[in-house]
């Protein structure tokens, strides 16, 4: 997978041809930080990734966000989802978190919460 900040995300036309070359090559799209910055909408819709992740600004205390930023989130993960993309909650650290975004419908989640980085030389081979 390919993580595109969503700040990169300026030139449709590019990003369309790169987006053909990476599938050719059975290789995902995924905007980061999407909530950030202008938050792309036309982008999503029209270079549709594989993954968004969510920025850690929605993600930060949501279990003691007003009802109204929850609902808003609720319906932003929907619409990913509806549009056949799979959206990350980014920087979970703590339990209350990683439940809330359960609740909102966070398909996958990272975040200290859920495990530190880790040195690749630490990781174990997968082939």
């Amino acid at each position: 997978m390919l993580e595109i900040h969503e700040a990169a995300v300026t030139d449709s036309t590019a990003l369309s041809r790169l987006r053909r070359r990476l599938r050719e090559m059975e290789i995902r799209i995924a905007f980061d930080d999407f909530g950030t910055g202008q938050s792309r909408l036309l982008e999503l819709a029209d270079e549709q990734p594989d993954y968004v992740t969510f920025a850690m600004a929605f993600v930060r205390d949501l279990h003691l966000a007003p009802a109204r930023r929850r609902d808003t989130l609720l319906s932003l993960v929907q619409m990913t989802r509806q549009s056949g993309i799979v959206p990350i909650a980014e920087g979970i650290e703590t339990a209350e978190e990683e439940r809330a975004c359960r609740e909102v419908g966070f398909d996958l989640a990272q975040g200290f919460y859920l495990g530190l980085p880790t040195p690749l030389d630490q990781l174990h081979r997968l082939d």
